[in-house]
């Protein structure tokens, strides 16, 4: 059962990962190389009062969005 909640500074790794996917393999960002997962906890830090959800199975990180 997939669910969500609000992230956690801990989620950034997870996070990363899987941006990388779409950053390196389709156009769907703007970027030209994936962020680090703490250049994500910086910009989410610059942004906090913005909100970020996190989708997850079994405490895995499968999805996320934000504002």
């Amino acid at each position: 059962m997939i669910k969500s909640r609000p992230l956690i500074s801990e989620d950034f790794t997870q996070i990363a990962e899987i941006y990388r996917f779409y950053v390196e393999h389709t156009a769907s960002t703007f970027e030209e190389q994936a962020p680090s997962a703490n250049e994500l906890l910086k910009r989410y830090q610059d942004q906090s009062n913005l909100p970020f959800i996190v989708s997850y199975t079994d405490q895995v990180i499968t999805g996320f969005a934000y504002v």
